[in-house]
């Protein structure tokens, strides 16, 4: 499945991909500063959704400085293939399916159950850009929880 797929009338996967970047990035560093986390539970953390932000087309200006020049170095050594093929074979160098995939589907569905329990524009944005990576990636989730728990009123009406 293409991570250029459609988000279902969202912003590109481009932009939630790098957005979640960051975030994710700016938490695994947090989570280890404030000694939460080993340095190998953060490495592996911090790999792991590298490798899915690769897969889903972060800008590769929010990325490390040497994921470009990986990706450049590859158009040399494999010859000519896709942006999106050299960006797929690069995550799997840093994490493979089975190692980022449950992350993935864990951290959507604690943001899914988050935006249920304490609704709000943040989590509600959160939990809608995890589905769309996890969609985009085939991640099986439950995401429709959230569509119900950001509109009340409807279930008023």
């Amino acid at each position: 499945m293409s991570a250029q797929r459609a988000t279902g009338g969202l912003e590109p996967l481009s932009t939630i991909a790098t957005r979640e970047w960051r975030r994710r990035d700016a938490l695994v560093r947090a989570l280890h500063a404030r000694g939460q986390w080993t340095r190998e539970q953060a490495e592996g953390a911090w790999w792991r959704w590298l490798s899915i932000a690769l897969r889903t087309d972060a800008d590769l200006a929010d990325l490390p400085a040497d994921v470009a020049m990986q990706l450049h170095t590859m158009v040399v050594i494999v010859g000519k293939l896709t942006d999106s093929d050299r960006r797929v074979m690069l995550a799997d160098d840093y994490a493979e399916r089975h190692e980022w995939e449950p992350e993935l589907g864990a951290a959507t569905q604690r943001a899914i159950d988050r935006q249920a329990q304490e609704p709000s524009a943040i989590n509600l944005q959160q939990a809608r850009d995890l589905i769309a990576l996890s969609r985009a990636l085939g991640v099986a989730v439950t995401w429709r929880a959230v569509e119900v728990a950001a509109e009340p009123e409807r279930i008023a009406a």
